[in-house]
């Protein structure tokens, strides 16, 4: 969201900033410059992933004036993610008693994890997908219960897993899915272990939270936060406007996150990824924008060392060749979600190890 005149950035400005009178100029700027009418405004939001905001939009609808056809296919889309989130939960709270039932713990993030408190009401964050996290050594009983429920296992699901990989979309045939993760971002430094700090300080989500009666836990505001921006820097080039808003409305809705210590925090965890770059990049970008209340300790946050500015430099390039490849390649589009950094800062048997993680990686997509 680098250029505040985009179509993405004006929409993020009149779905999320807390002044009205700039979020309308916004609005009428939006529908003025970049559409011809309210009409082509709104095909553009149900083209992509913009039609996220679109129950957030309807909440505003007097203030930004908007027109009988925006505001009947905002009411809609209010009902769509209220349908669809219900049905998430149905099938997660299956899911979640029966890893309760064998012991298994579980943080939920991302939009789950921002339900009940970020957005009091649900259904003003369609949820598309459940983001669980469960530790390494709980992946394989976790997968072995799912399937015993009726999820669908990909193949080779358990040989991804067991080389350390993150996540993968599992579905139950009723148009719910689920990505397990055993760690919280795909992005991280080999090294680093990849925010390990997610399950320290765990929370239970808020009473409010539809799975509250599961047990579910959330990470730390800190740590949350941390894998939203860390999120959010990198998607910044597919510009997503919803993790945006997610990110700001974090800020905005959690007080204990605006405080300098709390951005003291973020910026030395970032340190520790070396993620400094980047996210801080991110933060200024979005207060820039919205104003949004991120605490100056955070917004100024840059690597530690020239060593580690020149690994994150060479780890977001590493990403954008990737992303870039994955555009044309299915198999390397898988791949950049699992590699998004190069071996540089690392030692000669981390690179090795990294080479061998890529060819195994690819066998496993080829072999689907």
């Amino acid at each position: 969201m680098n250029d505040p005149s985009s179509a993405r950035s004006l929409l993020l400005v009149a779905t999320c900033h807390r002044d009205h009178d700039r979020a309308g100029a916004a609005w009428q700027r939006l529908s003025r410059e970049h559409h011809r009418d309210e009409s082509a405004t709104l095909a553009w939001l149900r083209a992509g992933s913009e039609q996220r905001l679109l129950a957030l939009l309807g909440q505003r609808a007097d203030q930004l004036g908007l027109g009988d056809e925006m505001v009947e296919a905002c009411h809609e889309a209010t009902a769509i993610a209220w349908g669809l989130n219900e049905r998430i939960f149905a099938e997660v709270t299956r899911v979640l008693g029966a890893w309760r039932s064998a012991g298994i713990d579980v943080l939920c993030f991302k939009g789950l994890g921002l339900i009940g408190d970020v957005y009091p009401q649900h259904h003003l964050r369609p949820v598309g997908d459940a983001d669980l996290l469960v530790r390494p050594g709980d992946v394989r009983p976790a997968i072995d219960i799912m399937e015993r429920l009726g999820w669908r296992i990909p193949r080779g699901l358990r040989f991804q897993y067991r080389r350390g990989m993150s996540t993968e979309n599992l579905g139950n045939g009723t148009g719910v899915s689920i990505d397990l993760h055993q760690h919280p971002a795909r992005t991280m430094p080999e090294e680093r272990g990849r925010l390990p700090a997610a399950w320290d300080g765990a929370q239970p989500v808020p009473d409010s939270h539809p799975l509250a009666a599961t047990g579910l836990g959330r990470p730390a505001p800190v740590q949350h936060a941390l894998i939203l921006a860390t999120h959010h820097a990198r998607l910044a080039n597919r510009r997503v406007a919803h993790v945006a808003a997610d990110l700001h409305r974090m800020f905005v809705m959690t007080p204990e996150l605006q405080s300098e210590a709390a951005g003291l925090e973020l910026a030395r965890a970032a340190q520790r990824e070396y993620l400094a770059d980047r996210i801080g990049a991110a933060l200024r970008s979005l207060h820039a924008l919205l104003e949004t209340p991120i605490p100056a300790s955070a917004r100024a946050m840059a690597p530690a060392s020239e060593p580690e500015r020149r690994a994150e430099q060479r780890a977001a390039d590493a990403e954008r060749r990737i992303e870039a490849a994955g555009d044309t390649n299915p198999a390397l589009g898988r791949l950049r979600d699992y590699v998004a950094v190069s071996a540089a800062g690392l030692g000669p048997m981390a690179r090795l190890h990294l080479g061998l993680r890529v060819i195994t990686t690819w066998a496993a997509v080829r072999l689907r």
